[in-house]
């Protein structure tokens, strides 16, 4: 018997909503706000952990989408529920400046609890014009020696914090490629024609039911070779 199960991440393709205009916070600047060593130190390993985060290359689409492809706020929402699901408290905004040809950009703010209260760093979530996504997103640090830290100044501000649509429930579906596979023989099973009713699938991740788990894969991961115990 073949136990298996798939986890199936999706771009949420849905719009996002509008849910105030006022700043609900900005990113750390030591320039215009003091924080002591201790809340630094806590801001610095934050970030630091959410860059090996963000350089996981599994959790990259893998679709080699650029700005031709997707906007940023599609890489905006496939990064949200990336990071949301290993515990990132993220907050979506949006400036009206221009960005690679679109009249807004869309980017994260991620929220760190330090002893001065709570901190925030931003995350750019698309590829630089002209190239590909290979990363979940960077972090635009523009300064961050001895007490100093702050952001490039494309992130010091937005207009609108956003709030996404959730999806739909996806409708899962598997099919081995022998109906009825004898013991010990190697089934071929097929995901391909799962779908979500309003998301687009980009990664799937295989639960074999016995502990073990493929690696995060994109689209060509719709099948595994198993064999059947």
């Amino acid at each position: 018997m073949v136990k298996t199960g798939l986890v199936v991440c999706c771009l949420f393709l849905c719009s996002f909503v509008v849910l105030a205009q006022e700043a609900l916070a900005t990113p750390a600047d030591t320039r215009a706000m003091t924080v002591s060593a201790s809340a630094l130190a806590t801001l610095r390993e934050a970030i630091q952990s959410a860059e090996a985060v963000l350089r996981f290359h599994p959790w990259a689409s893998e679709h080699s989408l650029s700005a031709e492809d997707w906007t940023s706020a599609d890489f905006a929402a496939y990064a949200t529920g990336i990071l949301r699901s290993e515990s990132y408290d993220i907050t979506v905004v949006e400036s009206s400046a221009s960005w690679q040809g679109s009249p807004t950009h869309t980017w994260l703010l991620v929220r760190v609890s330090t002893s001065d209260g709570d901190l925030w760093f931003p995350i750019e979530p698309s590829p630089s014009g002209g190239e590909t996504q290979l990363h979940l997103g960077r972090i635009p640090t523009a300064s961050n020696h001895g007490l100093d830290l702050w952001f490039e100044p494309l992130y010091s501000s937005f207009d609108h914090i956003l709030s996404d649509i959730p999806n739909q429930l996806l409708v899962v579906s598997l099919r081995p490629v022998v109906p009825a596979p004898e013991p010990e023989e190697n089934v071929r099973i097929f995901a391909h024609t799962t779908i979500g009713p309003n998301s687009e699938i980009v990664l799937y991740w295989w639960d074999f039911g016995d502990g073990t788990a493929s690696s995060p894969g994109c689209c060509c991961g719709t099948c595994l070779d198993r064999r059947v115990a």
